[in-house]
């Protein structure tokens, strides 16, 4: 070769395959023929992990639009900040199926940017996805399969490995989602979640494809990038919707940063709710959270624009700022008027920091009014009478309101977002008795008396005003207190602490309490009581626990709040103690315990129960009315109707448990069989020489056997009774087991 100085010049020479990582070390030898001497020059190169930051985002595997031999296809994403070309890689799975990509050309995955390759190229059969690439020879399995990329340069690049038993999500119609951060494990399955929108390239060209997917961009959850902007008007699930461009890099996840520019309405609901890290609003941006949607801000708020959380009749919106919020933020609540002094009060609790209360919403007018409540002196303290505690709003305090006509007021100020604490607020006995109007301090609902309430000295049961039942319903621990919802507490002492933590905030669609459901606890009875004059109701619950007692305990029971006077009211009663909410010890035999009821107005009332289905099956529950001398089988029972007036002696009921009521101590009855017939009732064993007692009760708990007895493998008792219903207790081997039979003697 002849050269001439300061030439240069290429040389081809191919390396043999090496490993990510591999340091290549060569050397480089010219030799000036004319000159006879050798030059030579030593280099080393590293062989790079580049094409290994390629990975697997999306995959659908099951359509349901078109067949899986037209609809499949899958998704992949360049972490780098180069262009990476995949022209001779091979897509395979473990088994037999391999593709060698072939597009004669470079087949660039851009950087920061997808590429989407798929079984069928064609739009207008394969379900509307946009291909990069087609690929053949290459199937994707349904509940289980996996996709490997390899280069012939730097060996094995990505593997996913699906299968629905080890925590994948298995779709039919949706695409799988990898909803982790680009440096996340792509083959980990809690990673992957299913698609519920259908975005970007999913175009439709028959006019009716429902299969959910956002092929080659940021879908809804998905965390590849790192910020997007919304400009334009819309709603934020359509914002990445085929033919829309308001999100200008994809839908957010929740650790992408977002920017609104435009006028956003945001409508997810629970639980596909919207979620981004930092939402900063510019000047010119708008946001609303739909009623009954909701979204988590997993960064910090910061609001130069606009920002409202709606509320109607049917509830409210509802916003979580894990981190820092800055700028005001409109927070509404939806009240419906009043239409009389038994009616139209609705309990409150900001949700911004100390709003002014004069020249707000909250301002009452003349036909209006704001109370605060003040249980030193056991009264409620007029805003108009000039008692009122402050001019603001005090932060997780709450308020009683009433409005002449039906309203949606605003919360305007910067958002309560950190936890508040009370400590030593007032106990007179005489007086309030430590009963104390407070409130959820935030945008979202809470869940009352979990662990981060670090309760001291505070009831365990919380008192939201049902504003439908005219009365005042018992919520336990882990129970939901809407968002901007006042709820009275009670203090067992003068020295007492307590936190509204903001790790409680729950995105829950739980209206303003105008309707109450069934508390879902183990052996627990609800009773509820209305008429037919009016639409108020009450409720008093009877729960069962080892470790209760009798007297009342402020970690389990509920003292009775009496509602409005027209409402009914129904509370048990211990001991001269009034209870809505009465935790016992388990029946083993038989307890009775007072049923008090107060007519609200003369009329026909309906007592319901709820709950039985949560009591050991051979358990018996009877409500006795004093009045009627009526006894009845509350599980055989749906509605018990009775009358009532005003004037009524409130000692109504009795309630009578027999048996075991709680479920944990209930033995099986695979080892023993209790029967009757006729007259006799038959305890068989399953061996001969068991010791055991035998306790033989009517329904009202009177005993009428009780007997220690050797077992003689089939052991008969005779009963003098004629068609009576008995309850049979046996005892052995430290087990007890109940059975009702029936007495028949012809």
């Amino acid at each position: 070769m002849s050269v001439s100085s300061g030439d240069t010049y290429e040389i081809d020479s191919n390396i043999p395959s090496q490993s990510n990582g591999t340091t290549i070390y060569y050397e480089i030898y010219a030799t000036d023929n004319d000159a006879g001497s050798t030059t030579s020059a030593e280099q080393t190169y590293t062989v790079s992990d580049d094409f290994g930051n390629i990975i697997i985002t999306e995959v659908m595997q099951n359509p349901n639009d078109v067949g899986d031999a037209d609809g499949e296809w899958f998704e992949i994403y360049n972490t780098t900040d180069t262009d990476i070309d995949i022209e001779g890689w091979v897509i395979s799975d473990a088994g037999s199926e391999s593709h060698t990509i072939n597009n004669g050309e470079a087949l660039i995955v851009p950087a920061g940017g997808f590429l989407v390759l798929g079984r069928n190229g064609s739009t207008s059969t394969n379900g509307g996805v946009t291909l990069d690439y087609e690929y053949s020879g290459f199937s994707l399995g349904n509940s289980e399969d996996e996709i490997i990329l390899t280069s012939d340069i730097a060996g094995e690049i990505a593997r996913i490995e699906w299968n629905v038993s080890i925590n994948w999500p298995d779709p039919t119609g949706a695409s799988m989602i990898f909803t982790g951060l680009p440096i996340d494990d792509n083959n980990d399955g809690s990673n992957w979640t299913t698609s519920f929108l259908r975005e970007n390239n999913f175009t439709n060209p028959a006019g009716g494809e429902t299969d959910f997917g956002s092929p080659g961009i940021n879908g809804m959850y998905q965390n590849l990038i790192s910020s997007t902007s919304w400009t334009g008007t819309g709603n934020w699930s359509e914002g990445n919707a085929v033919g829309s461009s308001n999100w200008t890099n994809g839908s957010p996840g929740s650790e992408v940063d977002v920017t609104i520019d435009g006028n956003i309405t945001i409508d997810l609901q629970s639980p596909e709710i919207a979620k981004c890290k930092d939402l900063n609003i510019s000047v010119s941006g708008n946001a609303s959270v739909s009623v009954g949607k909701a979204i988590t801000i997993l960064g910090n708020l910061s609001n130069n624009g606009s920002l409202t959380v709606e509320s109607d009749a049917t509830g409210n919106a509802s916003l979580i700022v894990e981190g820092t919020s800055s700028g005001n933020v409109n927070v509404n609540r939806y009240f419906e008027a009043y239409a009389g002094a038994g009616d139209g009060w609705h309990y409150i609790s900001s949700p911004v920091s100390a709003m002014t209360i004069a020249g707000s919403d909250f301002e009452p007018g003349a036909s209006d009014d704001l109370y605060a409540w003040d249980e030193d002196d056991y009264l409620w303290r007029n805003y108009k009478g000039g008692n009122f505690p402050g001019t603001s709003f005090q932060n997780g305090y709450g308020y009683m309101v009433a409005y002449s006509s039906t309203v949606t007021n605003t919360f305007s100020g910067e958002l309560n977002y950190a936890d508040i604490s009370f400590n030593n607020l007032s106990k007179t006995p005489s007086k309030g008795d430590g009963w104390h109007l407070i409130g959820n301090p935030f945008s979202s609902a809470i869940y009352w008396g979990t662990a981060d309430w670090n309760l001291v000295n505070v009831g365990a049961v919380a008192k939201v005003y049902d504003e439908s039942a005219g009365n005042y319903i018992d919520v336990s621990a882990s129970g939901i207190i809407p968002s901007t919802n006042g709820f009275f507490i009670q203090l067992s002492s003068s020295t007492n602490s307590f936190t509204i933590p903001k790790s409680s905030r729950v995105h829950n669609t739980t209206n303003n309490y105008k309707n109450t459901e069934s508390d879902d606890k183990t052996e627990t009875l609800k009773l509820i009581v209305n008429n037919d004059d009016n639409s108020f109701y009450d409720a008093a619950n009877i729960a069962f626990r080892d470790d209760a007692d009798i007297a009342f305990e402020w970690n389990y029971d509920a003292h009775k709040m009496f509602g409005q006077s027209v409402a009914p009211q129904l509370w048990t009663n211990i001991n001269g103690e009034d209870f809505s909410t009465n935790t016992l010890p388990p029946v083993y035999e038989s307890m009775t315990i007072d049923l008090n009821f107060k007519a609200g107005v003369n009329s026909t009332y309906h007592l319901i129960p709820d709950g039985l289905e949560s009591f050991y099956l051979n358990s018996e529950i009877y409500l006795e009315d004093l009045f009627t001398d009526n006894i009845v089988d509350l599980r055989e029972t749906d509605i018990y109707t009775f009358q009532a007036n005003t004037s009524d002696n409130n000692q109504r009921f009795k309630l009578h448990f027999y048996g075991i009521t709680h479920i944990e101590d209930a033995p099986s009855f695979k080892d023993i069989n209790i029967y009757s017939n006729e007259n006799h009732v038959f305890v068989k064993l399953p061996e001969q020489g068991i010791k055991y007692n035998i306790q033989i009760y009517d329904i009202m708990g009177r005993n009428l056997l009780e007997k220690d007895m050797i077992s003689h493998g089939i052991d008969k008792f005779f009963l003098d009774k004629s068609n009576a219903v008995l309850i049979i207790r046996i005892t052995y081997n430290n087990k007890v087991t109940s059975r009702k039979v029936l007495i028949n003697n012809p």
